[in-house]
């Protein structure tokens, strides 16, 4: 049957962490973004980082910049502006950060915690723009001014210069660095040619599967993003087909990987929920 945003609720507010609950209700019942920054206060650490196992995945308390990342983007998401957090979060990347300002996902501090297998290494490629791309473009998203910014800014334009992605989740962050660093006459350009390299990157999936990959709404996810210009058409109302049927007898949506335990695939089952209803009102289709 369609979507049901109730019954997407109900599953929601049974079995979503906290910070997706108050997400939920600050985009669908106009509760304030001050509810969302309580709630993901708690995954904050002294060092200036994020921790806590803010991305499900990884079951680590220490600050990873995999949990940076999703940290801004929830800013982002609610509208924060500078907020002082991102400026704290950039002090500790830059502690931790590479001498030309890149990051690595995770430290080696996450390894010593329970996690999913595809985080079972740190061995990451030097060149990765992941999440070295998608942290820039938030904090730029967000008007944040930093040292560590301005190094993993120039970092990323040399990274972009002549050299071409091939996995998806590259591509997301490099997207989004492209949609919102401030040089638009120099992003504007590269990001469509970014773009026209993601039919054949690995991980992305052209047309609804039941297997694991980032599809054009994971790149689009409403229709005013930059990126929407460069997607096709039928891949993305094939894809918004398939998710609006993809809500479980639960109301929730599911997972097409293994979280590391039963706590971890229901936070992960109660984010994807969120991410689905709001993908799907965005597109008119809830």
């Amino acid at each position: 049957m369609p979507a049901s945003l109730d019954r997407a609720r109900d599953f929601i507010l049974r079995n979503a962490r906290t910070l997706d609950r108050r997400r939920y209700e600050h985009h669908f019942e106009g509760a304030s973004a001050d509810s969302v920054l309580v709630a993901l206060g708690a995954y904050r650490n002294p060092d200036g980082g994020f921790g806590h196992a803010l991305e499900a995945d990884l079951r680590t308390s220490a600050s990873q910049p995999l949990f940076c990342e999703v940290a801004l983007a929830v800013l982002q998401e609610i509208a924060a502006g500078p907020h002082p957090w991102a400026a704290e979060a950039c002090a500790f990347l830059e502690g931790i950060a590479q001498p030309d300002g890149a990051v690595r996902t995770i430290l080696p501090s996450a390894l010593e915690s329970p996690r999913a297998a595809h985080w079972q290494t740190d061995n990451w490629a030097e060149d990765s723009p992941n999440p070295t791309a998608g942290i820039a473009g938030a904090l730029h998203a967000l008007g944040v001014t930093h040292p560590w910014l301005d190094r993993a800014t120039d970092w990323m334009w040399r990274r972009l210069e002549g050299r071409a992605f091939d996995e998806a989740h590259d591509l997301l962050g490099v997207t989004t660095f492209l949609s919102h660093v401030p040089d638009r006459p120099r992003a504007e350009p590269a990001l469509a040619e970014v773009m026209a390299q993601l039919p054949a990157a690995a991980y992305f999936l052209p047309e609804p599967s039941e297997a694991y990959g980032l599809t054009a709404l994971t790149f689009a996810p409403t229709p005013d993003a930059p990126t929407r210009p460069h997607l096709d058409d039928t891949q993305i109302q094939a894809h918004l087909d398939a998710l609006e049927f993809d809500q479980q007898d639960d109301g929730g949506w599911p997972v097409a990987w293994q979280p590391p335990s039963e706590a971890a695939l229901w936070e992960w089952r109660g984010t994807r929920t969120l991410e689905a209803v709001r993908t799907l009102r965005a597109w008119n289709r809830l």
